[in-house]
């Protein structure tokens, strides 16, 4: 589920980042060149910031896989040492019984 969330965080990041790239006032020196270069450029740009961003996501992903593995290791860890716990609870309380039975 998290995985999810991450994808659709990011595709929202570069969709903003395009929006506001196509948005911004262009700089004066690109008055001066040619439509075509100036429109090329700023779409080179945009494909850098999307290339960016789908990186972004892609190490996102890997770093959500990454903790979930752990997390899922620890949750059987966990499980382990509870049943270790109960095993020596018991064995525990079978040696109270045994002592308390003998001494009566």
């Amino acid at each position: 589920m998290r995985l999810i969330q991450v994808f659709v965080f990011a595709c929202l990041v570069s969709a903003g980042a395009a929006w506001a790239t196509a948005q911004a006032p262009a700089p004066a020196s690109a008055h001066a060149q040619p439509g075509a270069a100036a429109a090329a450029r700023d779409g080179g740009g945009v494909q850098r910031k999307v290339a960016r961003s789908e990186a972004e996501v892609k190490r996102l992903e890997r770093d959500v896989q990454r903790r979930e593995s752990d997390s899922k290791r620890a949750g059987e860890r966990l499980q382990e040492q509870d049943k270790t716990i109960a095993e020596l609870q018991k064995q525990l309380q079978e040696l109270q019984s045994g002592q308390s039975g003998g001494q009566h």
